[in-house]
């Protein structure tokens, strides 16, 4: 962005136009660049939606239509269509309900960075916003706010294929973990949480990156389920031929029909909290879920015994 700016106001002086023509021409060089861009991603959200379409549909299994000849439009009308009973269960299939709420959830996260974009950068267009700094970071957080989504998206596509891949390597998984949570716990101290943490020295074969983002994933998922001013717990322990990370909060649980729920993209149960300084792409658990599994682990959800609140344990072979 400030390679063009500096660019027309050079060319602005060497042409002797002076700061007026100046003025006017920076915002017009600012206008066009963003414009462009919110297009570029208007381009990617339409395929990140169709290819999710897409790849719902090849995964299910489509009946076979009879070729018998069938005279008459309505005969053929009749035998293109499903009965009504096959249609009601349709409606109830598991699969297709999972294939409609990632659907609704790609164009639902998208569309509310995509329309601040589109309406700041009007804003930009028509003078009414200035194109400084601030409104630069602005539509930046925007659109990493996108690209986060369209990564996520690649990851659970790869993992579903079969062809993440990862960077393993021997890490200190401990060191790792403590890592993420020094660095979320200033965005946590904001709601006056705490975190209180526990672990046992181990080295494991892992992609550390992967790490990163699985034990992410999970504290973000607890402070947004936890009240202000509370606890949650993280603790590494040593298995049997494993190690086991557990994030526990201090929030109300989950109901025994949303358990299954869990771990699908998007989902969302009605008990949880939206906090601004928590962002997420709603597809936080179920690709924590895709990454143990990569690395060989499991990952478990249940309900505190001790309290209310929600434990989600991860175990990862050493």
């Amino acid at each position: 962005m400030r390679g063009p700016l500096v660019r027309a106001w050079t060319f602005a002086q060497r042409q002797n136009y002076g700061m007026p023509y100046a003025l006017v021409i920076l915002p017009i060089v600012v206008a066009t660049i963003w414009s462009g861009l919110v297009y570029s991603l208007l381009g990617i959200a339409a395929i990140v939606l169709l290819a999710t379409i897409h790849a719902a549909h090849r995964r299910k299994k489509r009946s076979v239509i009879s070729r018998s000849a069938v005279s008459g439009r309505a005969d053929a009308t009749r035998h293109l269509l499903p009965p009504i009973s096959d249609a009601s269960s349709e409606q109830t299939n598991p699969s297709s309900d999972q294939r409609l709420l990632i659907t609704a959830g790609v164009t639902h996260e998208l569309r509310t960075p995509l329309t601040i974009l589109k309406g700041r950068l009007h804003g930009i267009e028509d003078g009414v916003i200035r194109p400084d700094e601030d409104e630069t970071a602005r539509l930046l957080r925007q659109v990493e706010h996108v690209l986060a989504i369209v990564n996520d998206l690649d990851a659970l596509a790869q993992a579903d294929m079969g062809r993440l891949t990862l960077q393993r390597r021997e890490i200190d998984f401990a060191e790792v973990v403590g890592a993420v949570v020094a660095d979320l716990r200033p965005l946590l101290a904001r709601h006056e949480m705490t975190i209180v943490e526990s672990y046992e020295n181990v080295r494991i074969l892992a992609d550390p990156t992967r790490i990163t983002q699985i034990v992410t994933n999970l504290l973000t998922n607890a402070s947004k389920h936890s009240s202000e001013g509370g606890h949650i717990l993280v603790d590494v322990t040593l298995g049997a031929g494993d190690v086991q990370l557990s994030v526990m909060d201090e929030g109300p649980g989950f109901s025994d029909e949303d358990q299954d729920r869990l771990f699908t993209p998007f989902w969302r149960s009605d008990a949880t909290i939206k906090r601004a300084g928590c962002p997420g792409t709603g597809m936080g658990l179920a690709l924590t879920a895709k990454l143990v599994a990569a690395h060989d682990g499991k990952i478990i959800a249940e309900n505190r015994r001790d309290r209310s609140g929600a434990c989600f344990r991860v175990s990862l072979p050493m």
